[in-house]
């Protein structure tokens, strides 16, 4: 069987393994890994059981260990380390290159999300989970904004070191 969960004719990246215990679930799932990196794509795995740090440990990948005992913090107002296409726009931010990404808005969209998922956890008659109101959400993301501009953090990408 060949596999290509990044052909455009599919509707999306995911994949489901699903077989009886010893068919070969992990060996097929590590071996996708493997095969993945290879070719260039960052992989992530989530291991509840530990069985993958052997493969993370040799190809040289990291593992957070997620609990409350754990050094590994996660924080969501991370930003991604500046591109070199970033950099270039460092002496003036107001030149962008064509198509470039505002990566401060796009963190502050995705912890909206986060927010919403973490603070909305009704649900309505039809079983659709409750969502930010037209007040709260704009709330909210001058609140983020906020709390990045106090950490010095602007649409400038050279602050975002």
């Amino acid at each position: 069987m060949l596999l290509d969960p990044f052909d455009r004719s599919l509707d999306n990246a995911n994949l489901v393994v699903i077989a009886p215990a010893g068919a070969g679930k992990s060996f097929f799932c590590k071996l996708l890994a493997l095969r993945q990196l290879i070719n260039g794509v960052d992989c992530v795995i989530i291991d509840p059981e530990d069985e993958y740090r052997a493969l993370a440990e040799a190809v040289r990948g990291q593992v957070v260990r997620i609990a409350a005992s754990s050094n590994h913090r996660l924080n969501p107002f991370d930003l991604p380390s500046p591109s070199p296409g970033d950099m270039d726009t460092r002496t003036d931010p107001s030149i962008g290159a064509a198509g470039e990404t505002d990566v401060l808005a796009e963190r502050v969209t995705a912890l909206l999300g986060l927010l919403e998922v973490m603070l909305c956890t009704t649900t309505d008659s039809r079983g659709q989970q409750g969502s930010l109101t037209s007040n709260e959400r704009p709330v909210l993301d001058r609140a983020i904004y906020r709390a990045y501009a106090t950490a010095g953090i602007t649409a400038d990408p050279a602050t975002h070191i």
